[in-house]
């Protein structure tokens, strides 16, 4: 969280006075100089001591005028000099005090002179004159402690801690507990850049003196500025009235803001996440309030107020409610703080609108160009705005300006810097779909820092997005072995991928587990809505129609199949109902297929099976059992075996001439090295009633050819053989056949708004087809299809084919419409 008072300066003492004790022996000296004035002085000295007691009663003014009016008349008269430049001094005329000294031989005039213009030189924060001043003075009297205090406290402004430090430490010691020493030593030690030494000077003077206020006063301000405002704001409770009005604001607005910040942080079982937080938005709306209703409310301190409200909401995931300030009360003034547009930009990209956010980033960065956070911040905004052309140059450019080293050796470490960017640009890899970049771009800096949980957590996430949830989980488990605690991505990952290989109970657990310790987390809100989105109902349906320009496959088919699963229970069971429909037009008449079933799937960790009991929907009842299974042993391999007792794979031409039925086996084995390449081979036997037997065999391989942000193409090769020992069938069955087909397959990404998205695809085949005792011939297909997915549990694909295929070598045309729905409920 951005503040205004991240990198402010230490506050400045109040302006340095003169001991009263002090004062009162000055004064005694001076009466007694008067007591031995000639008689034929009597009327000047009578004003003389006139001045005299009213600068002794604090009557600063009466005194200068009297003062000021001797030295105009008597200028030869050095007394009268003296004693109106040291008066000048008491009253905090230090200018004044400065420009009439320079008529004086600091060599000749009296020690209380001396010491008046060494604070006045101080509080002009004419450093080198203070320390000349009050080196004077020593000179004449080595033992002077106040001298030597004032040599101490100049020094130490003037940056010589060291210097200063010795000076105090040649005061007798016998002065260790007097609270004017000890005061200039806590001041030294701040100057010196050491707060906590200091603070131990204070707890020292107010042991001897619990009512000090200048040990009050300065605790209270040290604790402020090591950032601990709650400390600073208790102390100064304590003590009403030891901070001026705008160190109490000051101290109050970082409280405020120190409270926002920490409730960010991953809360614990003993924690109660936003409490705190919660305090401090109502604490500055009510102040706000009270400045707009006091008419104040285009004061610099009501505009402050309502920055630190804006951030403070932001800060505490209260977006919408930050953007509603911004845009009615803050986005307006002339001069909007570079933080506070920063924050903006950063409260609009969590709302979404990432184009609103990249502008307010750019203004940000106009004033501060170099801005690592708005930066990293602005490249978010542009992959969010899928604006690649940007984003991918700007997080490199971010990357390369920072060193992969801070300091020299021996003091050398790592700059957390250049891994934060090294990581954001691997990311940035994958989301424009260069996943294998991306991982070799992780994968030596993860073995490089066998214990960074960063780079592994990104590493195993670039893994689980290239389809190895296993793999990836070996990655989270370093990570979280590294870092336990409050390392959310981690854990989320984790739980998505045991989500993905189907350890369902696990990957509950994780999610109860890090909403009770990161509630706020994005990574917690995303497994979450995964968990949210696998306990949905779900509806499947594809649908089809088919035009052709011959009859064996029927010159006008549709075809449909639905299944509607219900919401899983006892974590690895779903039911599910289906539907398959089949029709279509034959020479020797129409045919109509249908079926109903019922059914359970159950998935479990690299297991997944499905039974289901199916009927004929006609007039003949004919029940039938298929049973399908998946084992998936690792991230590359998976095998699958299915059976059914009444085949839906029997030709319905065959049903409608001489109402045949089956039963059909298959086997399959998928080989998916990643996202770019796999391959699948498959075996199929079918049982014809008519005593055929069927028994055909398939291989697909799958190859990337082209990747770039919005596009990608890949190359398909397949083969199909199958032979059958039925001659003579009322339905196409070629003794043997054997097909070859090459694919390029081209999809582009038009539009993607986070959940949602629009693609489409172009499918272009090309293929050789020969059937035994009827040669070979050419086979082609083009498809374009295009996907609809307006959210993250609804999707719609719809195309067209247009094929050649043959059937006892005669050429067929056909043109097929299709549509497939995924929608969770």
């Amino acid at each position: 969280m951005r503040s205004p008072n991240d990198n402010a300066a230490p506050m400045r003492p109040a302006p340095l006075r003169r001991p009263p004790g002090l004062i009162a022996m000055t004064m005694l000296g001076l009466l007694v100089a008067a007591w031995h004035t000639p008689a034929s002085a009597a009327a000047p000295e009578q004003e003389y001591r006139q001045a005299l007691q009213s600068a002794r009663s604090g009557d600063h003014a009466r005194a200068l005028e009297t003062l000021s009016a001797l030295v105009e008349r008597y200028p030869d008269n050095r007394q009268y000099l003296y004693d109106y430049v040291a008066v000048l001094g008491w009253a905090e005329r230090d200018r004044e005090a400065l420009d009439r000294a320079t008529a004086l031989d600091l060599a000749a005039a009296p020690a209380y002179v001396l010491e008046a213009l060494g604070k006045s030189a101080r509080n002009q924060q004419e450093y080198p004159l203070a320390v000349r001043i009050y080196r004077t003075a020593l000179e004449r009297d080595p033992e002077d402690g106040a001298a030597r205090i004032g040599l101490a406290l100049s020094l130490a402004d003037s940056g010589e801690g060291a210097q200063a430090r010795e000076a105090l430490d040649r005061i007798d010691a016998a002065r260790s507990r007097d609270p004017e020493l000890l005061g200039a030593l806590a001041y030294v030690q701040q100057r010196q850049g050491l707060p906590f030494q200091a603070l131990n000077t204070y707890d020292r003077m107010l042991e001897i003196d619990p009512a000090n206020r200048e040990a009050r006063r300065g605790r209270v301000l040290t604790a402020y500025r090591i950032g601990a405002p709650h400390l600073a704001a208790a102390l100064a409770d304590e003590t009403p009235g030891l901070l001026s009005t705008d160190e109490r604001d000051a101290i109050e607005r970082d409280r405020q803001a120190y409270t926002i910040r920490w409730s960010r942080l991953p809360a614990t079982p003993e924690t109660t996440p936003g409490r705190e937080s919660f305090k401090a938005i109502h604490d500055l709306r009510r102040e706000l309030e009270f400045l707009e209703t006091g008419g104040q409310g285009d004061t610099p301190h009501a505009r402050q107020v309502r920055y630190d409200l804006f951030v403070s909401l932001h800060e505490r995931g209260r977006d919408r409610e930050a953007v509603e300030l911004y845009e009615t009360r803050i986005a307006a003034d002339p001069e909007i703080p570079t933080y506070v547009l920063a924050t903006a930009g950063d409260t609009y990209l969590t709302l979404r609108r990432p184009e609103q956010a990249r502008d307010l980033f750019l203004r940000a960065l106009e004033r501060e160009p170099e801005d690592f956070n708005t930066r990293l911040s602005l490249f978010y905004a542009y992959v969010e705005g899928e604006d690649f052309e940007h984003a991918l140059p700007l997080i490199d450019g971010i990357a390369a300006g920072e060193p992969a080293w801070l300091g020299v050796a021996p003091e050398r470490r790592p700059n957390s810097a250049r891994l934060r960017t090294d990581i954001t640009a691997a990311y940035a890899r994958a989301f424009a779909d260069d996943l294998p970049e991306a991982e070799r771009r992780l994968a030596p800096l993860a073995e490089q820092a066998p214990l960074n949980a960063e780079l592994h957590t990104a590493l195993a996430t670039i893994q689980r997005w290239r389809g190895w949830p296993r793999r990836a989980l070996g990655e989270y488990e370093i990570a979280l072995h590294s870092r336990p605690e409050n390392l959310p991505d981690a854990r989320a990952g984790r739980g998505q991928a045991l989500l993905e290989i189907g350890d369902y109970p696990a990957a509950e657990a994780a999610l109860r587990e890090l909403r009770a310790t990161a509630p706020d987390s994005r990574a917690t809100a995303a497994l979450g809505r995964a968990w949210e989105l696998h306990n949905l109902h779900e509806l499947r349906l594809e649908a089809s129609r088919t035009k052709s320009s011959g009859a064996q496959e029927g010159s006008d088919d549709l075809g449909f199949d639905g299944w509607l699963y219900g919401a899983p229970f006892r974590y690895h069971y779903r039911p599910f109902l289906h539907h398959h429909f089949e029709q279509a037009e034959f020479p020797e008449g129409d045919a109509t297929y249908r079926r109903i079933g019922a059914g359970v799937e159950y998935r479990a960790r690299e297991i997944a099976a499905t039974v289901e009991l199916d009927r004929n929907a006609g007039d003949r009842v004919d029940a039938g059992l298929a049973i399908d299974g998946r084992w998936s042993p690792s991230d590359t391999w998976s095998f699958t075996a299915g059976a059914d007792t009444w085949s839906d794979e029997i030709p319905l031409r065959g049903r409608l001439n001489e109402d045949i039925d089956g039963w059909s086996v298959d086997l399959g084995a998928d080989w998916r090295a990643h996202e770019r390449r796999s391959a699948h081979v498959g075996l199929q036997r079918i049982d014809f009633s008519d005593d055929n037997l069927r028994t055909a065999a398939n291989a697909r391989v799958a190859q990337r050819l082209m990747t770039r942000p919005h596009y990608h193409m890949d190359g398909l090769l397949g083969v199909y053989a199958s032979r059958n020992t039925r001659e003579g069938a009322p339905y196409f069955n070629p003794a043997s056949d054997l097909s070859v087909d090459l694919t390029l397959n081209n999809e582009w990404l038009l539009y993607r708004r986070y959940e949602y998205s629009f693609r489409h695809r172009l499918a272009l085949s090309a293929g050789g087809y020969h059937q035994e005792d009827f040669g070979s011939d050419t086979l082609w297909a083009a498809q374009y299809e295009q996907r609809w997915s307006p959210q993250d549990r609804f999707d719609l694909v719809y195309g067209l084919i247009r094929a050649r295929r043959v059937y006892d070598g005669v050429p067929e045309y056909q043109t097929t419409l299709y549509l497939n729905l995924d929608w969770r409920f």
